[in-house]
């Protein structure tokens, strides 16, 4: 209690923004307790909700604190979210069965074993300890050491070592495939980032068939298409990577993508979420501002640039600034604009 008392009183904001993502968590879980959303399915709906939440309640507190999200740092969630109620329940069970079953024997290594699998389930309900190769190594030879009075009486040994060798070549083969894949994006990023996006999108279409469920490479290769000027293609990317990640940055990718290609009216429903996504950032709002007046809406446009002149600054950088300064200064120059017309008029 002491401890938790002192993490609230001196961590107040992350722990406000932890209790927020549990709240919006809970409202995914309470539409489908018992099934889920499938692999993946938190990474496609919570940004979602989270821009459902502060598009009802423009004025909570929590727009403060939200950022993007990918995890909910509770695994137990996790899993509740992406495959119902029974998963989380059988891994608890696990966990508690394999530390009880070590802790029972009055082995050092057993002890030990059962000390860093209670660490880990610890850690499980405040972060994301499995998205690491460790925790997973910890979780197996504690499970191997808890098994190792079975395995001795039992004559496996012989099959499990002829499986485990099948396995590792099998795994040695995938991961061969893959760090060569891997390798070649890396290079095609590179000559990308040096101003070459027209002349790597046949090295992308390429890699597309090997990472088209990949929503990182999706998001890259959107990038790249948008950067080369082949808008649709972008937009349709894009819409792909969507599908399997709907983020913020994703969300102000799209917008770009839009307003570049002349829809206006796409580019502000993209900006809009990604400004309710994370109501704090202010990229959202520059691509607002300037959908509107490509549009020909300037009032609208004018609307957003007093939001971004009375905005509060979370976290101070030359780009927050940047927007600031160009907004406002381009608002003073279409009023000097519009007042001398005015004047010629009259004269």
């Amino acid at each position: 209690c002491a401890v938790l008392f002192f993490v609230w009183c001196h961590k107040q904001d992350s722990t406000s923004g932890r209790i927020f993502i549990l709240e919006r968590s809970w409202e995914l879980i309470s539409r489908k307790p018992w099934t889920g959303y499938g692999t993946g399915g938190f990474g496609r709906e919570y940004m979602w909700e989270q821009a459902r939440y502060f598009a009802g309640n423009p004025e909570s507190g929590y727009a403060w604190l939200a950022d993007e999200v990918r995890h909910p740092l509770n695994e137990f969630v996790l899993l509740w979210v992406d495959y119902g109620v029974a998963v989380p329940c059988v891994l608890f069970g696990c966990f508690v069965s394999v530390i009880v079953g070590l802790a029972c024997r009055k082995e050092r290594f057993p002890s030990a074993c059962a000390c860093a699998l209670s660490s880990l389930f610890l850690f499980s309900c405040f972060s994301y300890p499995f998205k690491y190769p460790l925790p997973a190594l910890v979780s197996v030879v504690a499970l191997c050491s808890l098994l190792r009075p079975v395995w001795r009486r039992v004559s496996v040994q012989k099959p499990l070592a002829i499986g485990l060798c099948l396995c590792s070549i099998i795994l040695g083969l995938k991961l061969l495939s893959e760090f060569r894949h891997e390798r070649e994006w890396a290079r095609v990023s590179e000559c990308s980032l040096r101003g070459w996006s027209g002349l790597m999108m046949p090295h992308y279409r390429r890699l597309y068939l090997h990472y088209k469920d990949n929503p990182y490479f999706l998001y890259n290769y959107a990038v790249e298409q948008f950067y080369a000027g082949r808008y649709e293609e972008a937009l349709s990317t894009a819409k792909e990577c969507r599908a399997l990640w709907p983020s913020y940055n994703l969300s102000l990718l799209t917008g770009d993508i839009c307003r570049a290609a002349g829809k206006y009216g796409e580019a502000v429903r993209h900006y809009e979420q990604a400004h309710w996504m994370c109501p704090v950032r202010f990229a959202p709002l520059e691509g607002l501002y300037y959908a509107y007046k490509s549009g020909r809406q300037p009032d609208k446009a004018d609307s957003v640039a007093d939001v971004v002149a009375r905005k509060r600054i979370k976290v101070d950088s030359p780009d927050v600034r940047r927007i600031k300064k160009e907004i406002l200064e381009d608002v003073r120059h279409g009023e000097k604009t519009v007042s001398r017309d005015g004047m010629m008029k009259k004269l």
